[in-house]
């Protein structure tokens, strides 16, 4: 309000701008345009480097997280009186059953084999649910995993 009340007073000094509303718009566009030009560069079609990507951002995501730990504090990634003794081994092994999976979908070069790996992948993380006791999230893992891989096969 008090901009369009003193508008008389600073409305002089600047008299005409060296830019006009036309220009940022058409500035915005171009930038839009090139950013556009970017994404689709990255999607080519193939969805073994979306899951390289995927799996790129999420590598530096926990180096980033270690090397924070590292730099702030003595312990590496343990909080005090963490201890492993919670862990079962059928976890540890539906563990390395879902990032074996993960690394499988990105390793081969067959569409159907990537996609039935990232399946199941899904059904090890349904299965991590049900041993953390939370069958409905589960369930609802198994329905989401099995519609997403039919979907994907076809």
């Amino acid at each position: 309000f008090l901009i369009f009340a003193l508008r008389q007073n600073w409305l002089p000094r600047f008299g005409d701008l060296p830019i006009s509303g036309t220009q940022v718009y058409q500035e915005t566009l171009r930038v839009l345009d090139r950013i556009g030009d970017g994404v689709l560069f990255l999607q080519h079609g193939w969805i073994r480097y979306y899951l390289v990507s995927m799996l790129i951002v999420l590598g530096i995501i926990g180096l980033s997280g270690t090397l924070t730990d590292l730099l702030h504090t003595e312990a590496l990634l343990v909080e005090e009186g963490f201890q492993f003794t919670d862990t079962t081994i059928l976890e540890l092994m539906l563990l390395f059953i879902i990032v074996g999976c993960a690394i499988w979908s990105v390793l081969t070069r067959r569409h159907l084999i990537a996609a039935l790996a990232l399946g199941l992948m899904g059904y090890g993380v349904a299965a991590l649910f049900i041993v953390e006791q939370a069958p409905d999230v589960a369930l609802v893992q198994f329905m989401v995993e099995t519609l997403s891989t039919v979907l994907v096969i076809i």
